[in-house]
């Protein structure tokens, strides 16, 4: 219907009524959003930068709480803790820059492609980090079984080789 699509509905619905919501944006996307601009008497829903500011307005509010990321979503285990800290050091100061973002050790940390293990696990808590996603059906169902994956368990934050885990399905 011409009316856009992407991450801008959803955003502005949370800002119309309220709603928290827990948001993933590597610093890649975020940059290539500022160099989206659209042209005089475009949609406005296409413009890259007003998504950045509408976010950034979200984050300002308390709306939105961004995601502790890398920089490019680079998969853990194939890099050195000393490079993986690094690089999210540097995610952090960008969307810090974009977005006034205050990343922290109460902020959820996005393991690129969910690649979980005791390994990652030890990686996201070096890095400082105290909480990450699971998935219900692929992490908790294979590590833990069935009636754990489908009981309480399943619902709730687990604490899971020292780090706090939130599933989602």
């Amino acid at each position: 219907n011409g009316s856009g699509a992407g991450y801008q509905r959803p955003i502005k619905i949370h800002g119309i009524y309220r709603v928290p919501l827990n948001l993933h944006v590597t610093p890649t996307l975020a940059i290539a959003l500022e160099w989206a601009a659209v042209r005089d008497g475009g949609a406005e829903w296409r413009s890259g930068p007003a998504l950045n500011a509408l976010i950034r307005e979200l984050v300002a509010t308390n709306v939105i709480s961004l995601m502790a990321s890398t920089y490019s979503d680079h998969v853990l285990p194939y890099f050195t803790p000393a490079f993986n800290r690094h690089n999210v050091e540097l995610a952090s100061e960008t969307l810090e820059r974009i977005y006034g973002a205050n990343i922290n050790s109460n902020s959820v940390f996005w393991a690129p492609e969910r690649v979980l293990d005791g390994d990652v696990f030890g990686k996201i808590t070096n890095m400082g980090f105290r909480y990450t996603l699971v998935d219900q059906n692929t992490h908790v169902f294979n590590w833990f079984g069935r009636t754990v994956a489908l009981g309480d368990d399943g619902y709730r934050i687990n604490r899971i080789n020292g780090l706090n885990t939130i599933v989602i399905n």
